[in-house]
């Protein structure tokens, strides 16, 4: 069986990562309640948010055309 592969381009890339920061953000204090293991202190949501914000702020400073994946 032949698995069919599919590109995408930076572009796509680049939209796909910002809106899952977006939803990160969106959902925070949702996550944080999880109170996640190992280290259940009801801040995941508010660490996950801060580590992809950093990346959506980098890729929103850069145009397309300066991407390169």
């Amino acid at each position: 069986m032949r698995c069919n592969e599919t590109m995408i381009t930076g572009q796509t890339l680049r939209d796909a990562i910002l809106s899952g920061a977006n939803n990160i953000a969106n959902q925070r204090t949702r996550v944080d309640e999880l109170n996640v293991f190992p280290v259940p202190d009801g801040d995941t949501g508010t660490n996950m948010s801060m580590t992809i914000g950093a990346a959506r702020a980098e890729l929103e400073a850069k145009n397309e055309h300066t991407l390169k994946f």
